[in-house]
């Protein structure tokens, strides 16, 4: 497949995705100078993300970054589907605006807020290769943000599907999270696991995740390979590399 790159100005390049749609690109940012090049990012994510999806779904993106995710969503929900896009860093917003245009993607409300576990202000730390953390470490840059409670903030929601990656503030996500599952039809979960960041945080795997056995949900690792390998919950809880999981977390 031939996907023609443009130079557009400041820094901004449009491409096409490997799955089709348009986007627009910032290639100082490591992972969309990946995306740029490749068209695609984690493709054994976007493959299966992109198999659960169907027309007329309801998918929230929580750490949408530069949109690539929620394009997909939007691609594949149609005009019929709504996507809720969360991604709190400023650098994102003009580019995704431009690629949601491009695309003719109406179906897409884009949150320039971070999700938490209490609503007001944080300080998202930017590093120099992009994205943005809640997480206290050493950057070169910072910026102040409005923080939001997921539940209180769409209080009607009902999700099909949920791709949560906030490099590793998702423990303050998840008990919102739970009521918003009590709400709909056991959403599929994706979400990146690195219990780690989790307990640097203070915050213990086990009473965080629990609540999705108790809503009948299992855990899949999505391997590079493209496989998807079942993981039962002590093994979850007993992870500790220094490294994340791709999960996929469903109605078992």
């Amino acid at each position: 497949m031939i996907r023609p790159v443009y130079y557009v100005e400041d820094h901004t390049v449009l491409t096409a995705l490997y799955y089709g749609p348009k986007i627009y690109l910032d290639p100082r940012d490591i992972i969309q100078a990946n995306i740029m090049y490749y068209g695609f990012w984690e493709k054994w994510v976007s493959d299966a993300f992109l198999d659960r999806l169907k027309p007329g779904m309801t998918v929230l993106d929580i750490g949408a970054h530069c949109g690539y995710y929620s394009l997909l969503a939007a691609m594949k929900v149609g005009k019929s589907g709504k996507v809720h896009a969360f991604e709190p860093n400023a650098k994102m917003v003009e580019n995704v605006k431009k690629s949601l245009m491009i695309n003719g993607f109406r179906q897409v409300d884009w949150h320039p807020l971070a999700l938490s576990d209490q609503a007001g202000t944080a300080r998202l730390v930017v590093p120099e290769t992009g994205g943005g953390a809640l997480i206290a470490t050493e950057a070169s840059e910072h910026q102040q943000v409005d923080t939001v409670i997921l539940s209180d903030y769409l209080p009607e929601c009902k999700a099909d599907v949920i791709k949560i990656d906030v490099d590793g503030s998702e423990p303050r996500i998840l008990n919102s999270l739970y009521k918003l599952i009590e709400r709909s039809d056991h959403p599929t979960i994706f979400m990146e696991y690195c219990p780690v960041l989790w307990r640097m945080q203070s915050f213990d795997p086990k009473e965080r995740l629990q609540n999705f056995i108790h809503f009948g949900y299992a855990f899949y690792v999505l391997e590079h390979n493209g496989n998807r390998t079942s993981i039962d919950f002590d093994q979850l809880i007993a992870f500790d590399r220094n490294e994340h999981l791709d999960l996929l977390i469903k109605k078992a």
